[in-house]
């Protein structure tokens, strides 16, 4: 028979602990220690799982740049470059014609890069030529190209160098330019000093493109309070046009003599076959 609702009656405790909200969220050490699930470690989870999935895509994106790049190098390398069919010179004066002097207070001083230009001797053109590694009918090597300006831009005489092919109107074939611009060679050196009872002259000059041969001449006197010399030094890179370079110098002075020479052929390029030399020296005291 039903049982009747009596609303006095006590409710009866059957030993089932009381539910807080925290236990309900889960918060608590008891819960977690029994492996229940915090709402942060979904999200944890995902950031991780994201992470590695960037890091496989970095990867890949790694290795089709590489080998995206060997395909290209590749390529390149079964492409001959274009032959050459001329090698133009084209050397520049000193002062190119927009070069301008001007001194604030002066008026226009340009005209003292005319005289100069009127005064300096050009380098050669088979001066300039001897330091291509290349010539009419060659391949364009890229490397070679690059020794050539690196020769060109040693030269103690050369300010400016710029290599730069030019197609032609026949498929596979280039002009190969080659832009120089000349630097002041000629030094003249002068000094004179005294103090003390004693003084000090020095006089001399130096040309470091004799003529546009690109031969060093270098004359010196020196006069000191206890010494006296004298020095004479010459210098050719490119003897009688050949890769073979001579140098000799003479210094005499009051406490002694020195005779110096030397004569090598130099490596001027990476796959120079064979290099070497001679050189002696006599040195004598007074």
């Amino acid at each position: 028979m039903p049982i009747p609702f009596n609303p006095t009656a006590r409710t009866v405790d059957c030993g089932a602990p009381a539910l807080s909200p925290a236990s309900l969220r889960g918060n608590n050490a008891h819960d977690r220690a029994r492996g229940h699930l915090h709402p942060a470690r979904p999200r944890r989870d995902r950031h991780r799982r994201f992470e590695r999935l960037t890091g496989l895509v970095r990867v890949a994106l790694c290795f089709a740049a590489w080998v995206a790049a060997a395909l290209a190098s590749s390529a390149a390398a079964a492409t001959p470059p274009p032959r050459i069919r001329h090698v133009i010179i084209e050397r520049q004066e000193l002062f190119a014609p927009d070069e301008r002097l001007r001194v604030p207070g002066l008026p226009d001083l340009t005209f003292v890069f005319d005289v100069a230009n009127w005064i300096h001797i050009q380098t050669k053109e088979q001066v300039i030529r001897r330091e291509i590694l290349l010539d009419d009918g060659d391949l364009a090597e890229p490397e070679l190209l690059e020794e050539s300006e690196r020769n060109l831009r040693d030269l103690p005489f050369v300010r400016r160098v710029r290599l730069f092919t030019r197609p032609t109107e026949a498929p596979g074939w280039v002009d190969l330019i080659v832009q120089t611009q000349d630097t002041w060679t000629t030094e003249p050196r002068a000094s004179f000093s005294s103090g003390g009872g004693s003084s000090k002259t020095e006089i001399g000059i130096v040309e470091k493109n004799l003529l546009g041969y690109g031969k060093t001449v270098a004359v010196r006197y020196r006069d000191e309070i206890d010494r006296t010399s004298r020095q004479l030094l010459y210098d050719d890179p490119l003897v009688l046009g050949t890769r073979f370079r001579l140098r000799g110098e003479l210094a005499d002075a009051s406490d002694g003599r020195t005779r110096l020479g030397l004569f090598e052929y130099p490596f001027f390029a990476f796959e120079t076959p064979w290099a070497g030399g001679v050189g002696g020296g006599d040195i004598e005291e007074r």
